[in-house]
């Protein structure tokens, strides 16, 4: 879990770098829902971690797909040069 703190912590896009992370945190929130919820008094508590690990997920993935769905410069560039240039303007020469 101490390998987990900065890869969170970082400022930028983390598209990539919580695949790693995925499975072990899986297998972690899901052992310790479980061990909650043997516990007479940790019905709360479990539900509780269930649903912000859920919730987290949930916004997580709505931030991927925000970025994976924004369209490139390259599509950017075609769409402009398709719609604003003659079609017999020479590109490359």
């Amino acid at each position: 879990a101490c390998f987990a703190l900065p890869i969170l912590t970082t400022p930028g896009p983390r598209i990539t770098f919580w695949l790693g992370l995925a499975i072990p945190c899986a297998a972690l929130v899901s052992y310790a829902v479980i061990s909650l919820a043997a516990h007479p008094r940790g019905r709360w508590p479990a539900a509780a971690l269930a649903v912000i690990v859920v919730a987290w997920c949930a916004v997580e993935t709505i931030k991927i797909n925000t970025v994976l769905s924004q369209s490139t410069t390259q599509e950017l560039a075609y769409e402009y040069i398709t719609t604003q240039w003659p079609a017999e303007t020479v590109i490359l020469t």
